[in-house]
């Protein structure tokens, strides 16, 4: 998923932008105890942040406490 919203982007962005919030806390959630899989998720989010992919990440990385 990483891989096509950074290269492919377009729709994916547009599909998947509705979902991000619910889709980014599912996973967190999923994996909160697994600290490498959340040191990951965070990069990928960071990634996403810098790239301008989706609307509403500052919300989500405050929510989620991804300093």
């Amino acid at each position: 998923m990483d891989s096509v919203l950074k290269h492919v982007q377009g729709s994916y962005i547009v599909a998947f932008q509705h979902n991000i919030n619910f889709i980014m806390h599912l996973v967190y959630q999923h994996n909160v105890h697994n600290k490498d899989y959340i040191q990951k998720l965070v990069k990928i989010f960071k990634t996403w942040q810098v790239l301008g992919l989706f609307s509403g990440l500052d919300e989500i990385s405050r929510s989620l406490n991804f300093a």
